[in-house]
C-alpha cells in the first residue's frame, strides 16, 4: 500500500544529486514483494529502509559504479515530507486475493503508510432511569 507517486516525488525532493535510476532502484525496492520472506522479514526491511535509506547503486558517466543510501523521509526537517491522513482506506490482500479490509484511518508519509488506526464506535449506555450519560 505504497503511494507510488508520492514516493517517487519524495525521493527527487530529498535525493537530487541522485540519478533518476537510483531513486527507481529504490522505489522498486521498497515496493517489492517477496512471498518466500515471512512478514516480519519485510517489516525488518523496510523499517531499514525508513531509518537508514535504501541502499542503490548505478554505473556514473566514466563507467564507475557508485553506492548510496536513497532517503526516503527526511527526520531532521519535517517541512520537507509530505504528511496524508485517509480515511476508510480499503486495502486488498495479495497473498490471499479475497482479503479485503477497510482501515479506518491510515497516516503517509511521502507515500509510505506509516500508521493504521482503528477507530471504535464511542456510545453512551444508561440503566432504566439513569440519565447521567445523556
Amino acid at each position: 500500500m505504497v503511494l507510488v507517486r508520492d514516493l517517487r516525488a519524495a525521493l527527487e525532493r530529498l535525493n537530487p544529486d541522485l540519478p533518476q535510476s537510483a531513486r527507481e532502484q529504490a522505489i522498486e525496492k521498497i515496493t517489492r514483494i517477496d512471498f518466500a520472506r515471512s512478514l516480519t522479514q519485510h517489516n525488518r526491511e523496510f523499517y531499514g529502509f525508513i531509518r537508514g535509506g535504501v541502499p542503490v547503486e548505478w554505473r556514473d558517466a566514466s563507467g564507475e559504479t557508485r553506492h548510496a543510501h536513497v532517503q526516503v523521509i527526511d527526520f531532521r526537517d519535517a517541512t520537507r515530507n509530505r504528511f496524508l491522513a485517509v480515511r476508510e482506506l480499503e486495502v486488498q490482500g495479495v497473498r490471499v486475493p479475497h482479503y479485503n479490509r477497510r482501515a479506518d484511518l491510515v497516516c503517509f508519509v511521502n507515500g509510505l503508510p506509516l500508521v493504521f488506526i482503528e477507530l471504535k464506535a464511542a456510545y453512551r449506555y444508561s440503566r432504566a432511569g439513569d440519565h447521567r450519560g445523556l
